[in-house]
């Protein structure tokens, strides 16, 4: 992202291992854990790169108009619908990735070989291929 390579505000990008990903607006900190895949809504995978993307997209967001430390839900979710579609889409696209409609279309967080669902939380050790039959998708196998 060219645009935050040229601001003269010093970002700091934590990396870590707890399947974190954020941006926090208070301490110019990007916390990001490169193992961590999404499933979009349409069933397939957003790669640790393209939610970097999406995290760096927050970053441009807040060098605009600065972001609220304490957003309201209603103000959260329209600062992710609005990174997703600006920032992360243009980039899962160019990659053939999945892609979001809006930030709650996803449907598993992927990290280590461990699957999380975004209504019920922990699932467990992701088998070579995993079919949810509520959903009626598979997760391919790890490549």
């Amino acid at each position: 992202m060219t645009k935050i390579r040229e601001s003269k505000t010093v970002y700091k990008v934590k990396i870590n291992n707890a399947g974190i990903n954020g941006y926090d607006p208070k301490g110019k900190i990007i916390h990001w854990d490169p193992k961590k895949i999404l499933v979009s809504g349409d069933c397939n995978e957003i790669s640790p790169e393209s939610l970097l993307q999406h995290e760096l997209g927050h970053a441009y967001q807040d060098e605009k108009k600065p972001l609220p430390l304490e957003p309201k839900l209603d103000e959260k979710l329209q600062i992710e619908d609005e990174n997703v579609f600006l920032n992360e889409l243009p980039v899962t696209v160019a990659r053939g990735e999945g892609k979001r409609i809006d930030y709650l279309d996803w449907i598993y967080s992927v990290r280590d070989g461990y699957i999380y669902n975004v209504n019920t939380g922990f699932i467990g050790p992701k088998p070579k291929q995993f079919y949810d039959k509520s959903l009626k998708f598979m997760i391919r196998p790890e490549k």
